[in-house]
């Protein structure tokens, strides 16, 4: 009877063991489940404050417009990207892709001075030696600009490899460029304006071709 008890006991024991380790396990798989979507939750987060920050009482304005006067364009079309300010300052050219990419226009490899005159069209990419068409995917581009009355790299340009710098969705670059627009810069000392456009099929936002 001893015996008999003895391993009813061992057999309990054994199973709350299980128990309690695939409880670990699953709170553990939970947990490494969860991490992940944070990220891409905050990662989304930080592309939003990109794409909506605003200065409601800028010092200076900017016009940016496309060279053509269309809502919807389709992937493979040629594509130019114009703009002015009112004052010289010094301008970031964001294009922030439908796949969540940002791609930094201007400055570029071909003119990495991103200083600009007050009252003068510049043209995206001008008269360089290569033109741009639309890539995709399919949805909504939306193109940013930010201008800054002081020189400000805010998103620690490299354009050793590519002409055109590239930040891929969740960049950290990308992340500490929105949070230093706001605290290292006065409300006058800036301004941003966005124009969006909706693209027809498949790929990845504006990119140039040699």
């Amino acid at each position: 009877m001893l015996k008999k008890t003895f391993k009813i006991y061992c057999s309990l024991l054994c199973l709350m063991c299980c128990l309690v380790a695939m409880s670990i396990f699953s709170i553990s798989f939970c947990r490494a489940e969860t991490k992940p979507q944070k990220i891409i939750k905050n990662q989304v987060s930080y592309l939003e404050r990109l794409v909506n920050i605003s200065n409601p009482r800028p010092s200076l304005k900017i016009k940016l417009w496309l060279s053509a006067a269309k809502e919807t364009l389709a992937i493979g079309s040629p594509i130019h990207f114009l703009f002015q300010a009112s004052r010289d300052c010094y301008l970031t050219l964001l294009d922030i892709s439908t796949d969540g990419a940002i791609n930094v226009l201007f400055p570029n490899k071909f003119r990495q001075q991103n200083y600009i005159k007050a009252g003068k069209t510049y043209n995206i990419p001008g008269d360089n030696n290569f033109e741009m068409k639309v890539t995709g995917p399919e949805g909504l581009e939306k193109i940013k600009a930010i201008a800054t009355l002081k020189p400000v790299d805010l998103f620690e340009f490299d354009f050793s490899k590519n002409a055109f710098d590239s930040m891929p969705f969740g960049d950290s670059r990308a992340m500490r460029g929105v949070g230093g627009i706001k605290s290292n810069l006065k409300q006058q000392d800036w301004a941003e304006t966005t124009i969006s456009f909706t693209i027809k099929k498949q790929t990845t936002g504006a990119r140039a071709k040699n």
